[in-house]
């Protein structure tokens, strides 16, 4: 029970202290990107990740937005995730997230929160299993969670990902050393 209330009260301290504002859960299949004239994808800085990488990859996408995949890829005891995503806020826009299949292993229900500050073109991402339940191991690569955006314009716009934690599950979570946390480009081309 302990962790539980130290994972809860981390996720609300982090979306606390960057703000308000946060965007809505979907189903991570970006079909209501709306009339567009770029259409979106997203180019991966790894595009073969390693054991021990976090990278983001590209999901589904649909006209202007794509669903972006925080996978991770060969790391055992895996509780929750913590990291900030940054991206150019007049060329591309965050909205929404869905669960991914790491931390729902064993018909498990995770809490996602994503907040910060959207619109200045910061999002933090919070996901974490809950109670006493054991972490999971990723053998190969897992989707930890997906995050959509919208394209808005033509060209290439990097994004970043800040203050990374992957955590275990110890009675208080902490983060897993020796990781490697890779992000990537939304791009919009023009249709």
């Amino acid at each position: 029970m302990k962790r539980a209330w130290t994972v809860l009260a981390l996720a609300v301290v982090a979306v606390a202290w960057t703000g308000c504002g946060s965007g809505g859960s979907d189903d991570g299949n970006p079909s209501d990107g709306g009339s567009s004239t770029v259409a979106a994808s997203f180019v991966a800085d790894e595009p073969a990740p390693a054991a021990g990488d976090v990278t983001l990859q590209e999901g589904s996408k649909s006209a202007n937005t794509v669903s972006v995949l925080v996978n991770v890829t060969g790391v055992n005891d895996v509780y929750g995730a913590s990291f900030d995503v940054e991206f150019d806020p007049t060329k591309v826009e965050y909205v929404g997230h869905s669960a991914g299949n790491v931390l729902e292993s064993g018909s498990h229900k995770p809490q996602y929160l994503v907040g910060g500050s959207p619109g200045n073109g910061r999002i933090v991402v919070f996901a974490s299993r809950v109670g006493a339940v054991a972490g999971v191991d990723v053998a190969g690569t897992g989707t930890l969670m997906r995050l959509s955006f919208r394209v808005k314009a033509e060209g290439s716009f990097p994004m970043a990902i800040e203050v990374p934690a992957l955590l275990n599950d110890a009675a208080t979570p902490t983060p897993i050393t020796g990781l490697t946390w890779h992000a990537g480009s939304a791009v919009g081309v023009g249709s």
